[in-house]
C-alpha cells in the first residue's frame, strides 16, 4: 500500500475518571441504543447483500470505541472504556451504559489490550481498502440510504 497517515478525531460527549482510574468515553443517544454487538470485527462489517442485511452494525459501539482509542494514545491512560447513555433506557433497572460482547459473553468494562489490536488492525484495514486505487470507488447499493446519507451530494445520488 501507499504512504499516507489517518488524523482520527472525534468529540466524546463526556469523559468521567472511574475510582479506578479508568478512563470512561461517554456518547448520549436521544433515543435508545442497543448495546450488544458480535464482535470488534463486526462492527467493520459493510457488506450490503441480502444475507447481511440482517446483520446491523452497531454504529454507537463503533463510534465511541474509537472515541476511547484516540483517548488511549493521547493519554497513554490503558484503562479506557467505551460506553453510552441512551435517554430512553437511561431510567430502567438494568441499566448499564457497557457495551455486550457476544463473542466473549460479557460485558467490556474496559477496552482489553486484544480488543485495541483488534480496532486498530481492522481500521488499517479499511483504510487500506479506502486507499487503494487498484479498487474502484461504488455507490452504496442500496439507494434507500442516501435519504440519510450526509454525503448523498458527493455521488451524485441526489
Amino acid at each position: 500500500m501507499g504512504d499516507y497517515s489517518v488524523a482520527l478525531r472525534g468529540y466524546a460527549d463526556r469523559i468521567d475518571v472511574l475510582n479506578n482510574g479508568t478512563l470512561r468515553i461517554v456518547d448520549y443517544k436521544s433515543g435508545g441504543s442497543d448495546r450488544n454487538f458480535e464482535d470488534i470485527e463486526s462492527l467493520f462489517n459493510t457488506d450490503t447483500t441480502t444475507q447481511a442485511r440482517s446483520f446491523k452494525r452497531n454504529i454507537a459501539a463503533l463510534q465511541t470505541m474509537i472515541y476511547a482509542l484516540i483517548i488511549l494514545q493521547m493519554t497513554g491512560n490503558e484503562q479506557v472504556a467505551p460506553s453510552v447513555y441512551a435517554m430512553r433506557d437511561i431510567g430502567r433497572d438494568d441499566f448499564s451504559p457497557y457495551f455486550n460482547s457476544k463473542s466473549k459473553g460479557q460485558i467490556l468494562e474496559k477496552l482489553e489490550d486484544d480488543d485495541i489490536a483488534q480496532l486498530e488492525s481492522n481500521l488499517r484495514d479499511m483504510f487500506n481498502l479506502i486507499f487503494d486505487v487498484a479498487i474502484p470507488f461504488e455507490q452504496c447499493a442500496t439507494a434507500d440510504a442516501c435519504d440519510r446519507c450526509d454525503y448523498k451530494e458527493l455521488c451524485n445520488r441526489v
